[in-house]
């Protein structure tokens, strides 16, 4: 277990009903601040029947309202935007903030996506390569030229850059071998998705320290970030009612609330909690149904507290 590990907060922006007003998002960033949150982070998708802001728009929303907290993407689809585009928008995004955002990239798994986009999902390996490494160049130099199997380019140019003598953290989301070999050679960390449970995030995190050892890359520079969706309520099954029909909205009927997301009475959600930081997150993201100030503030007040001292905040 990690000496200590990041609370963050995800922001809620998927809803099948009517959305949060424009002043509740605001309300709910200021607290997720003042209460000393480490990051505020967001989900993407292109295409969903329900309704669902985008990424960028919500996290520059955040950044305006907010002075310190970190902002990040988790995760952004990598391929369903250009390098250039990519680089502009968020070396842009991190200039606003003050320097506060990390960003998460994905290969994306849904194929309609894919497809509508025109990715040959064939090639999408090769692209996010090339894509990270046309990133880390626009970002640390001026007339960057690059001749890739997918993109070209001549003497481009992406400016501002992220925040002077700052690298702009790159963390990659998903579970496979291969992707992890990609975050120690080309990352800043991995990204656990919501549907990893415990003794598999300890078990690809092993695999993750075993790679990094062996291309001579100490552990300790690797972030592991998870998302892990919860409902606080002295009612347990309101807490369910309420956490299950925000994810079957989002990720659909398959998604397993009861093994997936704590829910109910704080110690109930702190005992769900737990394991995640015993099994080595470095930053554990957690989500609400909606942006309510006062859930957040019992996360904070009654949740956290019961946690062991693994636990930090800003």
């Amino acid at each position: 277990m990690p000496a200590k590990a990041n609370i963050a907060v995800l922001i809620p922006k998927a809803f099948a009903g009517p959305m949060p007003t424009p002043q509740e998002y605001t309300s709910f960033f200021r607290s997720a601040e003042s209460l000393g949150f480490h990051s505020l982070w967001t989900t993407e998708r292109i295409i969903h029947q329900i309704n669902i802001l985008d990424a960028f728009t919500a996290l520059a929303w955040a950044a305006t309202v907010t002075s310190r907290i970190k902002l990040g993407s988790a995760v952004t689809l990598a391929l369903l935007r250009h390098p250039l585009v990519l680089a502009r928008t968020v070396s842009s995004l991190d200039y606003l903030s003050g320097g506060r955002f990390i960003l998460g990239l994905s290969l994306g798994g849904h194929p309609e996506e894919l497809e509508a986009m025109e990715v040959n999902v064939r090639q999408r390996r090769r692209r996010l390569e090339e894509t990270i490494a046309l990133l880390r160049q626009l970002w640390d130099h001026p007339d960057v030229s690059f001749q890739g199997r997918h993109y070209h380019m001549e003497k481009a140019t992406v400016a501002p850059h992220p925040t002077a003598g700052k690298r702009l953290p790159i963390l990659l989301g998903g579970s496979a071998d291969p992707l992890l070999h990609r975050v120690v050679a080309m990352a800043d960390g991995w990204l656990a998705s919501s549907s990893v449970l415990p003794d598999q995030l300890r078990e690809r995190r092993d695999t993750l320290h075993r790679m990094a050892r062996e291309t001579g890359r100490e552990t300790g520079t690797l972030e592991i970030g998870k998302l892990l969706y919860l409902a606080i309520d002295d009612d347990p099954a309101r807490a369910r009612k309420r956490i299950a029909s925000s994810m079957q909205d989002y990720y659909g009927a398959g998604f397993d609330v009861d093994r997936l997301c704590p829910f109910g009475p704080p110690e109930v959600c702190a005992r769900g909690i737990q394991p995640y930081l015993d099994a080595g997150v470095t930053t554990l993201m957690l989500g609400l149904a909606w942006p309510s100030v006062r859930e957040l503030e019992r996360l904070h007040h009654e949740v956290l507290p019961l946690l062991d001292t693994a636990v930090k905040q800003s």
